[in-house]
């Protein structure tokens, strides 16, 4: 959502950033049997999480051990459990500090879809990168932004082995990849073109 939020951003308000470095934001699929199926996968597996334990320490096994955080760098993903987890002052439980139904809804809405005129607003260099594994960066409307405005927007190679969460899943190449990028910009202009 925040990948996808920045861009729209620089859409509705050209000029905005100097530059965008865009991990997997959710655009493009016009099928909405696909966007069903995406939203469905969000809401399901999140609804499917456990929301409370007896300690922190079994909270944080609870995680280590789940299926669709084993592929998360074990350092990101403690930090995650160290973020995500609160006291609940009542029954002394370890909870979950954004339930799963709150989170679950943050996933109902449309992808981001832009028309080729709004796909050329932009002023800043756009960079993208996805996952190998993922099944919710649907490349062929990346391409296509590509080839409407190859002055602003670039396409890296998907980071290999990696899914929509690449980032918690490979935070070392993820970094490599922003330096990588942002030796390419523009971005410590002596007088900037952004307002950010």
């Amino acid at each position: 959502m925040g990948a996808g939020a920045l861009w729209n951003a620089e859409v509705q308000d050209p000029g905005t950033f100097d530059a965008l470095i865009l991990f997997e934001p959710l655009h493009g699929e016009e099928d909405p049997a696909m966007t069903d199926k995406v939203t469905s996968f969000l809401v399901t597996a999140t609804l499917q999480r456990k929301a409370s334990w007896s300690s922190r320490q079994e909270a944080a096994q609870y995680f280590g051990n789940l299926k669709s955080f084993s592929t998360w760098d074990r350092e990101a993903l403690a930090a995650y459990v160290e973020g995500a987890l609160v006291e609940d002052g009542p029954t002394r439980k370890t909870v979950l500090a954004c339930t799963p139904h709150i989170e679950a809804s943050l996933y109902c809405y449309e992808l981001l879809r832009f028309t080729d005129d709004e796909l050329k607003r932009p002023k800043c260099s756009i960079r993208f990168h996805g996952g190998e594994c993922s099944n919710m960066f649907f490349t062929s409307h990346f391409e296509h932004a590509v080839d409407v405005c190859p002055d602003v927007y670039s396409l890296d190679e998907p980071m290999n082995k990696c899914t929509h969460l690449l980032v918690l899943e490979d935070p070392e190449t993820a970094a490599n990849r922003i330096m990588s990028d942002l030796a390419k910009t523009k971005l410590f202009l002596k007088d900037p073109l952004s307002r950010v």
